[in-house]
C-alpha cells in the first residue's frame, strides 16, 4: 500500500496530460481499494468507494471532483484545464487518502475472520445493470417460460432468462436451483452441475440438488445413472450446510476456543489443575477443531464463488435434444 502511493506519485510526475494524470489516480484507487479495473471507475464510484473505506468525505469528494475535471478535459478539448495545478492538488491529496485507508485497514484487522467468513454469503448487488423493479418481471418471465417449455430449446430460453438475473448480480439459492433445473431439461449437463453447486452454497444440499447434480453428471457421462462423488459423503458438513450456517459454526468454534484459553489461564494463575482446567482444555481443543474445519470450508466456498463470479459470463448455455445426449 505504501508501494501503491509511491507508484502513483511517480506516475503523476511523469504524466504530461489529462489522460496520464487520470490513469495514475485510477490505477492507485484500483490497487488500494482492490478494484479489478480502475479504468472503469467513474468519479462517483471513486467518491463512494473512498467514503465507504473510511476516507474523510471532503477528501473523497476532492478526488472525485479532480477525476471529473480530468475526464471533462479528455472529452472536451476546448475546456481549458490546468493540468499542472491538478497534478499538484492530487499529489497533496493522495497521501491524505492513503493515511485514511491505512488507518481503516488497521481498525479492521480484528474483524478479519468475520469479514472473510461473511463474504461468500452476501448477496452481490453492486452496480446493478437492471433495476430492482425489473428483476421480479424477469423472475416471473423465466418461471412462465419453464412451465410452458416442451423442448430443450424452450427450456434453454427459460435458463437464459434466469441467467440474466445472475449476470445482473443476483445471488441466491432458489435462482441457481431453478437455473440448474432448466439447464438440466435443456440437456446442458456441464452448466447445470455448476448451477446446482452454487445453489448448495446458499441452501445446503437437499434432495433436489442431489438429484440435479446426479442428473447433470449422468448427462455429461452419457450414462443413465451417475453416483455422486465420494467426497460429498467424506466432507458432508461442507455440502450439507449452507454457507451462512457454516459461518455461525466457525464463529462458535472461535468463541469456544477463546473461552477455553481464558479458563485455562485463570486456572493456571490459581495453580489449580482440577476439573475446570480439564474442561478448559476440552473447550480449547474442540473450539480449535471446529473453527479450523469450518473456516477452511467457508474459505473454500469463498474461493469457489469468486471464481464462478469471474468466469460465469464466459459460459455458453446450450440445448441438447435427448437423441443428441444419447449419442
Amino acid at each position: 500500500t505504501g508501494g501503491a502511493l509511491g507508484r502513483a506519485l511517480r506516475a503523476l510526475r511523469q504524466a504530461s496530460g489529462a489522460t496520464e494524470t487520470a490513469r495514475a489516480v485510477r490505477d492507485y484507487l484500483a490497487e488500494r481499494l482492490d478494484v479489478p479495473s480502475g479504468a472503469s471507475l467513474t468519479p462517483g464510484d471513486a467518491v463512494r468507494l473512498l467514503s465507504g473505506n473510511g476516507c474523510p468525505p471532503d477528501a473523497a469528494q476532492a478526488c472525485g471532483d479532480a477525476l471529473a475535471r480530468l475526464d471533462e478535459a479528455l472529452y472536451r478539448p476546448d475546456n481549458a484545464v490546468d493540468i499542472q495545478a491538478e497534478k499538484t492538488g492530487i499529489r497533496d491529496l493522495l497521501p491524505r487518502l492513503d493515511a485514511a485507508l491505512g488507518a481503516r485497514r488497521k481498525r479492521n484487522g480484528a474483524g478479519l475472520l468475520l469479514a472473510l467468513l461473511l463474504v461468500p454469503c452476501a448477496v452481490v448487488a453492486a452496480s446493478p445493470s437492471i433495476s430492482d423493479s425489473v428483476r421480479p418481471f424477469l423472475w416471473n418471465q423465466a418461471r412462465a417460460q419453464s412451465v410452458a417449455a416442451a423442448s430443450p430449446a424452450e427450456f434453454l430460453k427459460a435458463a437464459e432468462t434466469y441467467n440474466r438475473l445472475v449476470a445482473d448480480g443476483a445471488r441466491n439459492g432458489p435462482l441457481f436451483l431453478n437455473l440448474g433445473n432448466t439447464l438440466l431439461m435443456a440437456g446442458d449437463g456441464v452448466n447445470a452441475a455448476a448451477a446446482f453447486a452454487r445453489a448448495e452454497r446458499y441452501l445446503g444440499a437437499n434432495a433436489e440438488t442431489r438429484r440435479g447434480i446426479a442428473g447433470a453428471l449422468a448427462l455429461q457421462s452419457g450414462n443413465g445413472h451417475a453416483e455422486l462423488p465420494w467426497t460429498r459423503a467424506a466432507f458432508f458438513w461442507h455440502y450439507e450446510l449452507p454457507c451462512s450456517v457454516r459461518v455461525v459454526v466457525a464463529l462458535a468454534g472461535w468463541s469456544l476456543l477463546w473461552l477455553g484459553v481464558a479458563l485455562l489461564l485463570r486456572e493456571r494463575r490459581k495453580g489449580k489443575h482440577g476439573l475446570l482446567a480439564s474442561f478448559a482444555g476440552t473447550c480449547l481443543a474442540m473450539g480449535a477443531l471446529v473453527c479450523v474445519t469450518f473456516t477452511a470450508s467457508v474459505v473454500l466456498t469463498a474461493a469457489q464463488e469468486r471464481h464462478d463470479d469471474a468466469t460465469w459470463g464466459a459460459r455458453v448455455l446450450e440445448s441438447i435434444s435427448p437423441e443428441e445426449a444419447a449419442s
